[in-house]
């Protein structure tokens, strides 16, 4: 698959399945991957849920017995509005059983990294603190488990400059599956210790703090995608 100049307004796709939801003895959520990937989709990111319940009304956790099969994954595509449609046009027969939905975000970075290659490392930034209410930002940086930046994760190293630049705070999401711009699918395997999932960074606050921070760590970001959103926040306190 060839990369694409996706900065600027895009859609991101999010779909919503059962695990153990399968099609023609194969898992939906598998065969959605796959499917993407045929379809040029610039990536794909699989997330799964730990507690929950959908629409046969069953809660399920990671601490009972009887939730294991009905966990909820939801899949994450950004690309353009027309390539996400022509993606679901083409899907419909197989969404029976999911919910899709479909938001306007802004790409701020989306670049392709050859594999193995090391991402910079960065100077430290001081601390500050951090206040947050009504319209703010949400940024999230889809990037690999195995990306480094020196001898650290880039996901840790972000997440540490985060916090010395006084971001009001950070989540950083596992993947259970997914393919980016080199179009290699990356899923678990029982015998390997590291298999290069995923990773998702989801951090809110003012776009005046996120612009230079993203700017700051943009070298460590080689391979990764970066969009924003317009949220309002209704709560935000510490304790």
């Amino acid at each position: 698959m060839s990369l694409r100049d996706l900065k600027g307004n895009q859609t991101l796709l999010r779909v919503y399945v059962h695990e153990n939801t399968k099609v023609h003895h194969k898992y939906l959520w598998e065969v959605l991957i796959k499917k993407a990937r045929e379809f040029g989709l610039a990536g794909c990111t699989v997330l799964r849920d730990f507690e929950g319940f959908g629409p046969h009304h069953k809660f399920h956790s990671f601490m009972m017995m009887e939730g294991a099969g009905i966990y909820t994954y939801i899949l994450e595509f950004v690309d353009t509005i027309e390539h996400t449609e022509n993606f679901l046009k083409a899907s419909t027969e197989l969404l029976t059983d999911a919910l899709v939905t479909r938001e306007n975000v802004t790409v701020r970075h989306y670049t392709y990294k050859e594999k193995n290659e090391p991402a910079k490392d960065i100077s430290e930034a001081k601390m500050a603190t951090s206040e947050l209410d009504g319209k703010q930002t949400l940024l999230r940086i889809f990037l690999g488990e195995g990306d480094k930046a020196g001898h650290h994760n880039v996901y840790s190293e972000i997440l540490t400059q985060a916090r010395k630049s006084g971001i009001a705070g950070m989540t950083v999401l596992r993947g259970v599956a997914g393919f980016g711009a080199s179009s290699i699918i990356h899923e678990p395997h029982l015998f390997r210790l590291s298999s290069d999932l995923p990773v998702v960074i989801e951090v809110v606050d003012s776009k005046a703090k996120l612009d230079p921070f993203l700017k700051q760590i943009e070298p460590m970001l080689t391979g990764t995608l970066v969009t924003e959103e317009e949220v309002e926040v209704r709560h935000y306190k510490g304790r």
